[in-house]
């Protein structure tokens, strides 16, 4: 039996000799950023320079800086939502070039509004911010590809100790991922068997290994001193399983978890404010989208009256925080038959139970309009996990470990999971949106709300058949 375990080609990450992955990482993110700086400013006055008849001055310079250095603000954090300073991701297919178009899209039209809308700045550059707008993006997008250019290598490579379902499923997950960033370049199962003895510090220097990452319970005090007194000197870095998973896959591993993670990694006063700032964020969203909404709302009770329905809105009871029920609204999509024999799970394709209407606008997820009122009332959030039904929740907590779990947060529109996993109608399902449901609750912060949030605008307005 082997120990060795080789991985497929994987797509090229930063790679900065004498440098381990962690300090790569860390300079990786810190030289892009400013690159992305410096290329923000000199866009700018090549902008100015062309625009003013190939003339700069500081007079010049003055009225643009404060507006411009607020959209310089809007830029980056931008950039940094739609994970463009994410270390595992790379510049070099069509995918990232979507990315950054759909980024700059966005900044475009914040851009406009800031000027126009506000009345505290003196200029209204027109011709300057679609000079600037039209170099930034050419400029970005060729830094970003030299960049890769220059300093890219293999994927970061791991060593991996131990033999449970939970690593072959990760091991196999790795392999489907299109873009691939890590890499098993070793895999030892039978460590009980295996003689430390057997193995020496050169098999990871000739592997070129970053990390070791090591189930718990199949590591001994033997290869624990084998670890500290062989690998440290070569600043290997030593990762728990759980934690390497939940770091490369974004989801948290459930069945390998006990209570104690959550009370190690759940603590709701951590994030007090940010509940707090949130709840005004999702009141002021919801009012303004009320406004469009409405428009469209009229025209998808038309539409559903002219195809004969008499109950235009659909209201089911679902769970929210702290295992609460509450009434969700939503347009009526399917036959008044659709449950005649009970709750059942909604089906991704073949649905026979939609409606011609609701299916146009269950792609266009315009029935979910209605459920601004359920977030304006504070049942709802915009970003977190998705309701679920009490029928359903009473099954899936005698099959799910810590299902319950998930109801720590406020049920929203969209969600981690939704963006990570396709739409689930079975019980299996529901355990691999439970992973990534938990990942975002132990992460939950206002940078991977903009993430989201900006993933499901893309997916809703650009890709509305996912």
């Amino acid at each position: 039996n082997s120990h060795f375990y080789k991985s497929p080609k994987s797509y090229r990450v930063i790679y900065l000799p004498l440098m381990k992955a962690q300090k790569r990482s860390q300079f990786y993110v810190l030289l892009l950023l400013a690159g992305d700086v410096l290329i923000f400013i000199l866009s700018l006055i090549f902008a100015l320079y062309i625009r003013n008849n190939f003339n700069f001055t500081y007079e010049i310079w003055e009225p643009h800086r404060i507006p411009f250095m607020i959209l310089g603000v809007v830029w980056l954090f931008l950039l940094l939502a739609g994970d463009f300073y994410n270390p595992r991701r790379t510049f070099s297919n069509l995918a990232a070039f979507g990315n950054l178009t759909f980024v700059w899209i966005i900044w475009l039209f914040l851009s406009f509004a800031i000027f126009y809308l506000s009345p505290y700045f003196k200029v209204t550059p027109k011709m300057t911010l679609a000079i600037d707008a039209g170099v930034l993006y050419f400029s970005f997008a060729f830094w970003r590809w030299f960049f890769y250019k220059i300093f890219s290598r293999g994927a970061v490579k791991f060593a991996l100790f131990g033999n449970n379902p939970q690593i072959e499923e990760f091991l196999s997950e790795l392999r489907s991922k299109k873009t691939r960033a890590f890499e098993c370049a070793l895999l030892i199962k039978d460590v009980e068997n295996l003689n430390v003895n057997d193995i020496s510090r050169e098999v990871f220097i000739n592997k070129d290994i970053d990390y070791v990452v090591t189930a718990e319970d199949h590591i001994n005090a033997t290869w624990a001193d084998f670890f500290f007194r062989e690998l440290f000197p070569l600043n290997i870095k030593i990762e728990r399983f759980n934690n390497f998973f939940e770091e490369v896959l974004q989801k948290v591993p459930v069945q390998n978890i006990g209570s104690a993670w959550f009370l190690e990694n759940l603590d709701g006063t951590a994030h007090f404010f940010y509940d707090l700032v949130k709840r005004w964020f999702d009141i002021v969203v919801a009012l303004i989208l009320a406004i469009p909404a409405i428009f469209i709302s009229i025209i998808v009770i038309i539409a559903l009256a002219m195809e004969g329905k008499t109950k235009i809105f659909y209201i089911q009871n679902r769970m929210k925080r702290a295992g609460g029920i509450f009434r969700m609204y939503k347009f009526t999509s399917m036959r008044p038959d659709a449950e005649k024999d009970g709750p059942k799970w909604a089906k991704t394709k073949g649905d026979e139970r939609v409606t011609k209407v609701g299916r146009v606008i269950r792609r266009l997820h315009f029935d979910e309009l209605p459920q601004l009122i359920n977030i304006i009332k504070g049942d709802m959030s915009f970003i977190g996990p998705r309701p679920e039904r009490p029928e359903f929740v009473e099954n899936l907590r005698k099959e799910i470990p810590f299902y319950y779990q998930r109801f720590l947060v406020k049920p929203v529109l969209s969600g981690w999971a939704q963006l990570n996993y396709p739409y689930g109608e079975t019980a299996e399902d529901a355990l691999k949106k439970l992973q990534y449901d938990l990942y975002y609750i132990k992460h939950r912060s206002m940078l991977l709300d903009l993430e989201i949030l900006l993933r499901s605008f893309r997916l809703v307005f650009f890709q509305p058949k996912k």
